[in-house]
């Protein structure tokens, strides 16, 4: 799978568990992922890897929420 923020930075991650329903992708929280403000995901299905697919998402607030998250003791990690 590859996130890509804000057009500018992109980022390969490996699949850690597929099942029919879902797989499962551990996403790191990078700087560049804190303060981006959208992303992209694309991805594809093992079934046609030559057919990829793609989604955009905000990530308006979510730096906020992180900070919010620190500030009230919870693990960063």
């Amino acid at each position: 799978m590859v996130v890509t923020l804000d057009g500018r930075f992109s980022r390969k991650y490996a699949y850690q568990f597929c099942a029919p329903q879902y797989c499962q992708v551990n996403v790191g929280l990078t700087k560049e992922l804190l303060n981006a403000e959208f992303g992209k995901v694309e991805y594809y299905f093992a079934a046609s890897p030559t057919v990829k697919r793609s989604f955009t998402f905000s990530l308006y607030g979510f730096s906020a929420a992180i900070e919010e998250v620190r500030k009230r003791g919870y693990p960063s990690n």
